[in-house]
Parts: C-alpha cells; sequence; structure tokens
C-alpha cells in the first residue's frame, strides 16, 4: 500500500515532487526521482523543517525499489526516522515516524522492535487507515512472537475496529500471510472454532468472500 507522507512545513514544491514519483510505476524511474528528492532534502537549510525532511527522507528510504539491493539507503530508513523521531514536537511526524520503523523492522524479521515501535505509533494523529495497518502489524507481531492461542483477543480486537471502518480502508494481506503461516491444528477445537468465526467476521467486515475463512480451514 502506498502511503502519502504529512504536510505541515515543507515546500509544497518538493511535495508535489513526491506525490509524481510515488505515482511512477517504472521502478528505475522511480528510484531516480526518489534520489533526486532525498538529496534536496537533505540540503534544506530551513531549521523550522528539519525534522519533516527528516521524516521524509526515511519514508522515501523505506519505499525506495533499491533499498533491499543498496546498504546505504536500507540504513536510511532507520538513520532518519529516528532522527524525525527525536527531534520533532509534532505528533504527526512523530507517529509516522515510529509507524514506518515498525514497518522496517518487521521486514527485517525484528518483530520485538517492530512492536515498540508500532506501540509508539498509535495516535489520534494518524488517519484511521493508517492506524489500522499499524494495528494489523502490531497483531502479526504478537501472533509471532507468542503463537497464534495466545494472541486470540488480538485477533478479537483487530476484527472489531476493522468492522467500524469504511470497507476500502481494509486490506490486511500481512495478516493472511502471517495466518498462512501459522499451524492451526495446534489449537484447540474451542480456540480453532473462535479463529473461525473471527476470519468470518473478518470477510465480511472487508466484502472478502471466503478469503480468510479459507486461510483457518484446519
Amino acid at each position: 500500500m502506498t502511503l502519502k507522507p504529512t504536510q505541515h512545513g515543507i515546500d509544497e514544491a518538493i511535495l508535489q515532487k513526491i506525490d509524481k514519483a510515488l505515482d511512477t510505476d517504472d521502478s528505475t524511474q522511480q528510484g531516480t526521482l526518489f534520489d533526486t528528492i532525498i538529496e534536496q532534502l537533505r540540503n534544506l537549510d530551513d531549521d523550522s523543517v528539519q525534522d519533516e525532511a527528516a521524516y521524509l527522507i526515511g519514508y522515501l528510504s523505506y519505499l525506495h525499489p533499491r533499498k533491499n539491493k543498496t546498504p546505504a539507503i536500507h540504513n536510511s530508513v532507520s538513520k532518519y526516522l529516528v532522527q524525525a523521531l527525536h527531534t520533532t514536537n509534532n505528533p504527526s511526524v512523530f507517529a509516522r515516524s515510529a509507524l514506518y520503523l515498525g514497518h522496517h523492522a518487521y521486514d527485517n524479521g525484528d518483530y520485538h522492535s517492530a512492536a515498540e515501535w508500532l506501540d509508539k505509533s498509535a495516535s489520534e494523529c494518524l488517519p484511521d487507515y493508517l492506524l489500522l495497518k499499524a494495528m494489523e502489524l502490531r497483531l502479526c507481531c504478537t501472533i509471532r512472537i507468542e503463537e497464534l492461542a495466545a494472541s486470540l483477543p488480538s485477533v478479537n480486537n483487530f476484527v472489531s475496529h476493522a468492522e467500524s471502518m469504511p470497507i476500502e480502508d481494509i486490506w490486511p494481506e500481512e495478516l493472511a500471510l502471517t495466518l498462512e503461516e501459522e499451524k492451526t491444528e495446534n489449537l484447540s477445537p474451542n480456540e480453532l472454532c473462535s479463529l473461525q468465526k473471527l476470519a468470518k467476521r473478518l470477510d465480511t467486515a472487508g466484502n472478502f468472500g471466503n478469503w480468510f475463512s479459507d486461510i483457518v480451514k484446519p
């Protein structure tokens, strides 16, 4: 999912360049656009926007098509997002920086760190669809750390929240991947029944047909 950055003090022309780059389908061209924008953000001399500039550099580094092939870009994600989080007084910049630090740690398989960052990201400053995504990833961390049976109350909490959201904001793909990797045979009959009911509720909330119901079939 493409998630647009916050907009506070950065020049509108730069934000428009970011929007254009995010909408670019060609990965080579997108990488070049990201490189140009990141360099421009690094060269900003306005102290009042340094925190947001750091967030945007980390954000673009996280989405960069060469991130997993270029250590410098990969390392820039944490470097700049942590810088933004530690220097900002803006709750939105803080929440979004923590969110993408959570994403980054999760992608790297560091589920304990991801859970800590995602807990910090929980904020009314995030739009509802981003908050739901943070909740989804936090749930996936819980499942991977504590295993599925112990995570059922957290699954219920996520499903209840998803049921309050517009259908177009619900797309828990990472949860689906996580559940596919879990072994439902380790659940008791009552636990499996509870999970199947939750899966059906989630299918209904997102109009997914039997997507999750099929995943949790024994």
